[in-house]
């Protein structure tokens, strides 16, 4: 067995360490890989200066690779060089900075739990659905394929009979669900939310589509919302706010808060904004003379997009 094999890389806070040794790093850039689990760093290893973030750091694998000179390991060796120790103190050092965090703790222990969706749920778009959605100008398959939604039937689990069953991710795993009523004869309960009794993670304890979201991020209200705006989004469902949900956007350089227009509770989103400065620098307050961001058009939601993040989507 290798030393490194000892060594429990899966919780190590790559960023809090950089930051920690004030190594510069960067999400985005022409040398470094699009997906979302790559950051790129100033290549230590390089015999000349690198410039330009050759060195890839997977934060999911923690492991390196630089597409300059060729070095490429665990997170370990990129410990050694730039802090100057030797593997035990490294190793040290990966210790200082792991941590699983609260929710992951919570989804161990609670795997053991019969999560189940209600009954009648359905993995392809019933016609009533696909009809909610095409009314409502959204295509159902690419929802379906990004989103992950299912079908609720008119024979269910009580108060769930015919909606959309709309997933909440944690990891690749479902660890909860909201649904939304399709009938338009429910307006009291539009959204009605997985038992906690039943759940893995509370809804409150996450933000919808967190997964997409980098160095900016939106909150807006519901998935519909996310929906229609894309990646980068992200819904509360609830105004509900927590630790849990605050450390979801602890990575973020940027954040902007989105509640629909007329909402009644702008004070809370007042509240929530602020709750967020505390750990992100820049929180901007974000909103609509009419409408609510589900309801936008494809091209207001391109400019929109374009004006946060700078390019086209």
């Amino acid at each position: 067995m290798k030393d490194t094999d000892k060594i429990n890389l899966s919780h190590f806070q790559v960023l809090q360490w950089l930051q920690s040794v004030r190594y510069p790093y960067a999400h985005e850039g022409k040398n470094i890989s699009k997906s979302k689990d790559w950051i790129g760093i100033p290549c230590p290893f390089c015999i000349t200066p690198d410039h330009s973030y050759h060195c890839g750091i997977n934060l999911y694998a923690k492991t390196i690779k630089c597409w300059r000179c060729g070095t490429k390991g665990t997170i370990i060796k990129l410990v050694m060089k730039l802090q100057r120790v030797n593997f035990n103190d490294a190793a040290m050092t990966i210790t200082r900075f792991s941590r699983k965090s609260q929710l992951d703790t919570q989804v161990e222990h609670h795997n053991k739990k019969q999560f189940k969706l209600p009954l009648g749920t359905y993995d392809e778009i019933l016609e009533p659905q696909r009809k909610y959605l095409i009314d409502r100008n959204f295509d159902p398959e690419f929802i379906q394929k990004k989103y992950g939604i299912k079908s609720i039937g008119p024979i269910s689990t009580p108060g769930f009979a015919n909606r959309i069953l709309i997933p909440y991710f944690y990891g690749n795993q479902i660890v909860t669900y909201t649904s939304r009523d399709i009938t338009n004869n429910n307006e009291r309960e539009r959204y009605r939310t997985c038992p906690e009794d039943i759940a893995i993670m509370n809804v409150d304890q996450l933000l919808y589509n967190i997964h997409t979201i980098r160095d900016i991020a939106v909150i807006v209200e519901g998935p519909t919302d996310v929906w229609r705006m894309g990646d980068n989004f992200a819904a509360m469902g609830s105004l509900v706010w927590n630790s849990e949900r605050l450390i979801l956007l602890k990575q973020c350089k940027q954040v902007f808060v989105w509640p629909d227009s007329g909402n009644r509770e702008k004070n809370l989103w007042s509240i929530l904004a602020h709750s967020i400065a505390t750990i992100v620098p820049d929180v901007r307050f974000v909103e609509l003379s009419e409408g609510d961001p589900g309801d936008l058009d494809t091209v207001t939601v391109r400019n929109f997009r374009r004006e946060i993040f700078g390019r086209k989507y």
